[in-house]
Order: C-alpha cells, then sequence, then structure tokens
C-alpha cells in the first residue's frame, strides 16, 4: 500500500487549523478574519500543490 502524502497533509492542516479555532474560543489566541483568511489560503493551496506533485509520480 502506498501512502498518499497529500492527503496526510491535508489532515494535517485541517487539525492545525481545528486547534486555532479552539484556542480562539478559549480566548488563548485573538484570530481575526484578516489573519484567518490568508492561513487558509495558504493551506488550501500547500495542500493542493503536494496533491497535484503525487499524482504525476503516481503516472
Amino acid at each position: 500500500m502506498r501512502y498518499d502524502f497529500g492527503a496526510g497533509l491535508a489532515g494535517i492542516i485541517v487539525i492545525a487549523l481545528g486547534v486555532a479555532f479552539m484556542l480562539d474560543a478559549l480566548d488563548a489566541v485573538d484570530l481575526r478574519f484578516e489573519v484567518l483568511l490568508p492561513i487558509v489560503a495558504i493551506a488550501i493551496g500547500a495542500s493542493a500543490i503536494v496533491s497535484s506533485l503525487t499524482r504525476q509520480r503516481q503516472e
């Protein structure tokens, strides 16, 4: 069985975003929309790049 690095990275990103939201809900961190939007965009972009690289290797 081959490990899908893109899916693993996407999982890590979702967990990190969940932790950030939890810290914001507990008032440990103050996340604003201006800070959160670029983080989400970077996470989606990184996941897409890694996913496309893994797909190219399998072909």
